[in-house]
């Protein structure tokens, strides 16, 4: 091989090495900022977030979703709201974009803020949200956040063909209709429903995410 030539591959060897090095620290930062996500520790994100490391090496948009997901385990509505809108504004491909509009749903129904569900809502209309999945988002909000009871029949109907979480999903949604129109079995139908999602009674209210259309 010619001078040139190893001269070339030295360099080629280096640009790889340098790439797969900056690949590396930017995995640790974002897999950190994670890891403090999972153990209930927003402070921690913010900081991280905020920090030189995350600001060379990962995208505006994994470290403004990172800081509104701190943000939902703080319960701060508003901060949430001020950088839910900040990466709305961003340019996004269609996968963050969906990504970003699912994940601020499931953020603020928890929340019961209506308001803002509905007009992501309708964000996801406009966007490409796989049809299946809009129809459990559109059911959700309708049921529990906006309080609609047309469709009572059509659940009451479908739960005997239900089992498991899919069981305990109907049964909570047909609760949240009967606690609207005043029904007293609701009480019992939150039971089954907890026990169907394998959880405490008093963790369904925020604790029940967003199923497939029932």
């Amino acid at each position: 091989m010619s001078a040139l030539g190893i001269m070339l591959a030295a360099i080629v060897i280096v640009v790889l090495v340098s790439a797969l090095a900056m690949f590396r620290l930017r995995s640790d930062v974002y897999l950190q900022m994670m890891h403090d996500l999972e153990r209930g520790n927003p402070e921690a994100v913010l900081a991280r977030a905020d920090g030189r490391a995350a600001r060379m090496l990962v995208s505006p948009y994994a470290r403004g979703i990172a800081c509104f997901k701190a943000y939902a385990l703080s319960h701060d509505r508003q901060r949430m709201a001020d950088q839910f809108n900040v990466l709305m504004k961003l340019p996004l491909n269609e996968f963050n974009r969906v990504s970003l509009l699912t994940d601020g749903f499931a953020a603020f129904a928890r929340m019961r803020d209506r308001k803002r569900c509905e007009r992501i809502l309708k964000e996801m209309e406009a966007s490409h949200v796989n049809v299946t999945s809009l129809e459990g988002y559109r059911q959700f909000f309708e049921i529990v956040l906006a309080g609609r009871v047309d469709q009572r029949e059509r659940i009451e109907d479908q739960i005997a063909n239900l089992n498991g979480h899919r069981l305990g999903y109907a049964e909570y949604l047909l609760a949240c209709i009967y606690a609207s129109i005043g029904d007293g079995r609701v009480l019992a139908l939150r039971s089954r429903a907890a026990l169907h999602l394998e959880m405490q009674v008093d963790q369904l209210d925020g604790g029940v995410g967003v199923g497939t259309a029932i």
